[in-house]
């Protein structure tokens, strides 16, 4: 079966909100060092604080290789269980999932392994002390996810659509030869050629489109999709199938509420579809820079 892996997995968090996330999102989260210093910080603590009470059963060398090895396999189940999710996706798009469920079935199993490992090194039978514990381990996982969740995920994704890390300046090109400049392109809307230069927004409601123009609004029976196709990239983007904007009165991303939106030159703010966002961010960071 055939699925993308940037298909929104339609999420929740622990607290209940949206979580936009796809297994292309997921896995990159693991390129970047903001979520290596979090889980770097997450493994020393759970190494003082113990919570699967094994540090008195195993040498410390052990001990601290067998949580390496446990954060390593619970991030392989947990992969393997989004990839599952986006196959189920790319046919039932809904109900939302609980992030926590995410957590339970991905430790589970992580659990079983690990615990079959430590028995080839341990001459103890660590399983009763193991299953005894999981509960508590389970809780801990869900809290630092949420903390990862709540926190620093934004931060990543504050990160992403400003474009933090710019590429090296490119070396500046020839000047090209002057050429007389062409007559302005236009756009063909119920027949009617209107400027693309004067095109800010269009908004389709019903069997209308809903225009606005530099100096002035204006209403047509047209299809936004007609419309689209007569421009180019570089000309805007249609960050929801309802909507398009021009480059010129586009000026960032904005989240609000847990969801993503265009603002635009007048404070306005368009929705951005979910399975638009990778699209519209990478077209800001290339058009607006």
């Amino acid at each position: 079966m055939h699925f993308d892996i940037r298909q929104p997995l339609n999420l929740l968090t622990s607290t209940f909100e949206p979580l936009e996330l796809s297994v292309d999102k997921f896995v990159s989260l693991f390129q970047r060092a903001i979520t290596w210093r979090y889980l770097g910080l997450v493994y020393i603590i759970v190494l003082a604080a113990d919570p699967t009470a094994l540090i008195s059963h195993l040498p410390f060398p052990v001990y601290a290789g067998a949580w390496a090895l446990g954060f390593i396999i619970y991030f392989l189940y947990q992969i393997a269980l989004l990839v599952s999710l986006a196959v189920v996706r790319s046919v039932f798009p809904k109900p939302r999932i609980w992030w926590p469920a995410i957590t339970l079935f991905s430790l589970m199993p992580g659990f079983l392994t690990l615990e079959t490992v430590l028995e080839r090194v341990s001459d103890d039978d660590l399983r009763p002390l193991l299953y005894a514990r999981i509960v508590f381990v389970y809780i801990t996982v869900a809290v630092f996810e949420t903390i990862y969740l709540r926190f620093i995920l934004p931060r990543v994704e504050q990160i992403d659509a400003a474009g933090a890390v710019a590429a090296p300046p490119a070396p500046p090109e020839p000047a090209p030869e002057a050429v007389a400049p062409g007559p302005p392109r236009t756009v063909h809307i119920s027949g009617d050629p209107v400027a693309l230069g004067d095109l800010q927004v269009i908004e389709a409601r019903q069997h209308h489109v809903h225009i606005r123009l530099r100096n002035s609004d204006m209403v047509r029976r047209a299809r936004l999709s007609d419309i689209v196709a007569q421009t180019d990239a570089q000309d805007g983007v249609q960050p929801h199938r309802s909507w398009w904007v021009a480059r010129s009165a586009a000026r960032g991303l904005e989240r609000s509420e847990g969801r993503w939106g265009l603002l635009l030159d007048d404070g306005s703010v368009v929705p951005i579809a979910r399975g638009r966002l990778a699209d519209v961010q990478a077209w800001v960071e290339t058009y607006l820079g």
